[in-house]
């Protein structure tokens, strides 16, 4: 028999670091530096958003940074401990704390200036500044390098918060502010140092996910009782200080919890998205009367697996830019309806989707190369007379920025009537009434087409949604 199966045991990424400016040095340097901003935004011609004060603090140490990663041992040291994580996207609180904090020499580094502007002391960073956003990312990426980028010899390098409330993020080099990207804009040729958050990680600072989401992002997700026990019964970073120079340092990511978002998916997808009263209870007494490639395969999950991009970036960029460029992954909700006979003798029934969430990296699908991950779905059991011959699957692209979440109908594909085994022999049923094609979508989520598997087709099928393809296949 095949049961959900809990997942007992999650890697989880702990890290820890710094924060920044305090309320007063950023009430007396905030009208100097907002003059300095909006002079140059109207001198390069782009609309950025006027800087409150939250969005100072973020240029602020946008700035600093964009000074401090000139030094190459700087560099050179973010380039090891990248390598050492096995991910060239990292917490700033990580390498901070755990990194800069504990080599004298490294921190020696870090500026106390910008130009004549004073600079966010490392003290402020980490214990102000990284306190209120310990999930900050950073990492270096270039369009013509898959990984990692020869940040060692290269000090040529823009700096790019990518994590503002709009589309527009400003650039810096060398301290100063020299331009913007928008959300839509195409890959540049120039290394890039990003800063950027929930695009890799989700750091939870709360022990009631019952009542209070990590980020609304995920909030569908967090709605799931299972992954709430799970992530709840996770231990959180411990506390921890250093004494240093006159400053306390407090690590940023104590008392929170560190996971990747693929981490996420897969609670999520292992233990959740099924609509209730559905079974995958297979019965492999069942004898076997067809001669389908999956007969061959039971007790086997339907996997997605080998997922490419058609028309190279022109999916990604739709729906308001849904997956930008600035995204290391694009996030993909994939919902299987699944028929099963109804009560109503003669009809099938559909009783909901079974959702899956996962990721897949953003370059690999624009540039057309097939993505190797595996995702499982659950047992097709069409010998055992639960499920029809047809599954549709429909797929969404879910919006870097989501927004309300609410019941979508969508279009359903299968047929009229659908094969089912029945006391060992094939009979088709109509349709009911009843039948659900609803899912959940977020206003600002993309539609990206739908398509009908059937059972006898062969294994490794090429479905086809217009701009992407995948494979299905039994593991």
């Amino acid at each position: 028999m095949r049961h959900f199966k809990i997942l007992l045991a999650m890697s989880i990424f702990f890290c820890s670091i710094l924060l920044i400016s305090s309320c007063n040095k950023e009430d007396s340097n905030t009208s100097n530096v907002k003059t300095e901003i909006r002079n140059i935004d109207f001198s390069i011609g782009r609309n950025i958003k006027k800087y409150v004060s939250t969005d100072y603090r973020h240029a602020l140490v946008a700035k600093t940074i964009s000074v401090w990663f000139k030094s190459s041992a700087v560099r050179t040291a973010f380039d090891a401990h990248t390598r050492a994580k096995g991910n060239n996207v990292i917490l700033l609180s990580d390498f901070l704390y755990n990194k800069i904090l504990d080599d004298v020499n490294l921190r020696n580094t870090y500026p106390t200036s910008i130009g004549t502007a004073v600079s966010i002391s490392l003290c402020d960073l980490i214990n102000e500044y990284l306190k209120d956003y310990p999930g900050l990312e950073i990492s270096f990426v270039k369009e013509s390098n898959n990984e990692y980028p020869d940040i060692i010899n290269d000090g040529n390098f823009e700096t790019v918060s990518v994590y503002s409330d709009v589309d527009t993020y400003p650039v810096y080099k060398d301290g100063n502010l020299i331009t913007s990207y928008l959300a839509s804009d195409e890959p540049t040729s120039k290394t890039i140092l990003k800063l950027q958050t929930s695009d890799i990680y989700d750091v939870i600072n709360t022990n009631n996910l019952a009542t209070s989401t990590s980020n609304p992002k995920y909030a569908d997700l967090i709605n799931c009782e299972v992954l709430r026990n799970i992530i709840n019964n996770m231990p959180f970073v411990a506390s921890s200080t250093k004494s240093i120079n006159g400053c306390i340092y407090t690590n940023p990511l104590g008392e929170t919890k560190v996971l990747t978002l693929d981490d996420l998916y897969t609670i999520f997808n292992t233990n959740c998205g099924f609509p209730d009263g559905f079974s995958n209870i297979s019965d492999p007494s069942t004898e076997v009367r067809s001669t389908c490639d999956r007969d061959a395969l039971r007790n086997e999950d339907e996997t997605i697996r080998d997922v490419r991009g058609i028309n190279g970036k022109t999916i990604f960029r739709s729906c308001d830019t849904w997956c930008s460029y600035w995204n290391k992954n694009c996030t993909f909700q994939v919902d299987i309806f699944i028929p099963t006979k109804a009560a109503t003798a003669g009809e099938y029934a559909v009783l909901g989707s079974i959702m899956k969430v996962f990721s897949l990296n953003e370059k690999r699908l624009r540039n057309g190369w097939n993505t190797e991950r595996e995702i499982p779905v659950t047992e097709w059991l069409y010998l055992e007379g639960k499920h029809g011959d047809e599954w549709q699957y429909t797929w969404t692209g879910r919006h870097r920025k989501r927004g309300t979440t609410s019941e979508t109908t969508i279009s359903l594909g299968l047929s009229s009537k659908i094969g089912f085994k029945i006391d060992s022999v094939t009979e088709e049923l109509g349709r009911s009434a009843s039948v659900s094609n609803k899912i959940t979508r977020a206003n600002e989520d993309c539609p990206l087409g739908n398509d009908i598997a059937r059972y006898c087709s062969p294994l490794e099928e090429q479905m086809h949604l217009g701009d992407i393809d995948f494979k299905l296949d039994e593991k």
